[in-house]
């Protein structure tokens, strides 16, 4: 059982089974990290990353959950989070990637290939692709591991669509 550790500024603490301290993520934590992920932080989109790696680890039983870098104890806040990463992560990412080179154009979900360019999106060759590769393979793998989770019924074709152009050779 998780004990709660004394409050801090940023929010509560809970001990897991191994001993460290984690901090909670609230409704508040949450949407404060979505809005500086909006406003271009790479620190938040850090951190949002490692939130949607916690939720989609919860149940893991196997490591129990002691890589995890926040405790979700809310229901609505994890619905929030996997919600809100898989509908909107590969574009954010997206537009990280885009931005190096200068390039403006709006992110659109049917098109793979950028505005006005015969060549399709290549992650791979854009100047922030060494900073940004580890978080880009962080969020699909773990996206793999929930959508290997869900049943067979579930519409996992939307969100193939959407992250097919954060990995080339599948596009």
């Amino acid at each position: 059982m998780a004990e709660v550790d004394a409050p801090t500024a940023a929010g509560q603490r809970r001990k897991g089974a191994d001993g460290r301290s984690r901090p909670v993520l609230t409704a508040a934590k949450l949407q404060r990290i979505i809005l500086r992920t909006h406003k271009g932080s790479n620190r938040a989109l850090i951190l949002l990353v490692k939130a949607f790696r916690s939720g989609c680890r919860l149940g893991d039983s196997k490591q129990e959950n002691s890589t995890a870098k926040f405790v979700i104890e809310s229901s609505a806040v994890f619905n929030h989070l996997l919600v809100y990463c898989i509908g909107n992560m590969h574009r954010i990412l997206k537009r990280k990637l885009m931005g190096a080179h200068g390039q403006k154009q709006q992110v659109d979900d049917s098109e793979n290939n950028t505005a006005g360019s015969s060549k399709p999106f290549l992650p791979a060759n854009c100047k922030p692709w060494n900073a940004l590769k580890s978080l880009v393979v962080s969020f699909l793998r773990n996206a793999v591991l929930l959508l290997s989770t869900v049943r067979p019924c579930c519409p996992t074709a939307p969100f193939i669509a959407r992250v097919v152009v954060l990995v080339p050779d599948c596009s």
